[in-house]
C-alpha cells in the first residue's frame, strides 16, 4: 500500500503536464469511469446535481489548474463529500480529469432571463424564501441557496423547478411516521440507530425513539417542493433561474 501511494504522488505531476494532451480513447475510458462513479454527485456530463457542483465549466474554484484538479481527484476534499480515490490507480486518475478538464470546453449554458426580475419572482410570486434561505432570509425546510449559482447548472436548477421530484438530495428526504395512532411528515433532518427526527411543513421539529414508531416509510417519490409548472410563465422561469445562477456566495 505504502509503495502504490509513492508511485501516485510521483505520477501526478508527470500526468498533469499532459493532461491536455490526452487521446480520445482515454477520454472515453475517463468518461465511463466518470459515469459510474462521479455522475451521481456530479449530473449527467457534470451538469451538476445531487451534493456535487457543476463541473462543465472553464474554471472550478476547487481546481483552477491541472495539476489541482488530479489532486481533488484523487484525494478528495476533506470535510466535504467529496471522497478520496483509493482504490483508482494513476491511470484511472488522469482518464477521469482529462473528461473533467473536457467538459471544461462545452460553453456554459447562455442564461435568457433577467437576475432583477427573477428577485422579485423569488421573494414575490414564487413564494420561495417560505422554505429557502439567501444571506440568512427565509425559512428552513429546503435547502439554503445563497451559494446554488455555484454548485448547479442553470438546466439543473430549471428541472428542479418544474419537476422537483424527478432528482433532489438524499438529505431533504421526505418519511412518514406513525406514533401513538397519528401520522407525521417531514423532511428527515437525522435518523440514527435509537431515534430519527423530521421537520414538518410548518418548520416545528419532532423526535422520535424509534420504539415508539409503529411505522416509518421513506417517500423517495415526493417531494417537499410542489412545482412550478404552469404557475410561473416561460419568462418568470428564465428570470428566476438568472437570479438563482447569479447565487454565488458572495456578501
Amino acid at each position: 500500500m505504502r509503495m502504490t501511494a509513492v508511485i501516485v504522488m510521483l505520477a501526478a505531476p508527470a500526468f498533469a503536464e499532459e493532461l491536455g494532451k490526452a487521446s480520445s480513447d482515454e477520454i472515453s475510458k475517463g468518461k465511463r469511469l466518470f459515469d459510474g462513479l462521479c455522475a451521481g454527485c456530479h449530473g449527467t456530463e457534470g451538469a451538476g446535481g445531487g451534493v456535487g457542483p457543476p463541473l462543465a465549466r472553464p474554471k472550478l474554484a476547487r481546481a483552477r489548474d491541472d495539476e489541482a484538479l488530479m489532486q481533488v481527484i484523487r484525494r478528495g476534499i476533506p470535510g466535504s463529500d467529496m471522497p478520496m480515490a483509493r482504490q483508482w490507480d494513476p491511470g484511472e486518475v488522469f482518464q477521469i480529469a482529462a473528461y473533467v478538464k473536457k467538459l471544461g470546453s462545452i460553453p456554459e449554458e447562455k442564461l435568457l432571463g433577467s437576475a432583477a426580475a427573477g428577485r422579485d419572482v423569488y421573494f414575490g410570486k414564487g413564494g420561495c424564501k417560505a422554505c429557502h434561505t439567501i444571506q440568512g432570509v427565509g425559512g428552513r425546510l429546503g435547502p439554503e441557496l445563497g451559494s446554488i449559482g455555484a454548485q448547479r447548472s442553470a438546466s439543473h436548477m430549471r428541472r428542479s423547478i418544474v419537476e422537483p421530484e424527478a432528482e433532489f438530495a438524499d438529505r431533504f428526504l421526505w418519511v412518514r411516521l406513525e406514533a401513538g395512532g397519528r401520522t407525521y411528515e417531514g423532511v428527515r433532518l437525522n435518523d440514527d440507530t435509537f431515534s430519527i427526527q423530521i421537520m414538518d411543513a410548518g418548520e416545528r421539529i419532532h423526535s422520535f425513539w424509534k420504539r415508539e414508531l409503529t411505522a416509518v416509510t421513506e417517500m423517495k417519490s415526493k417531494s417537499p417542493m410542489p412545482s412550478y409548472k404552469g404557475a410561473l410563465s416561460a419568462g418568470e422561469l428564465e428570470d428566476l433561474v438568472a437570479f438563482l445562477a447569479s447565487m454565488r456566495g458572495e456578501p
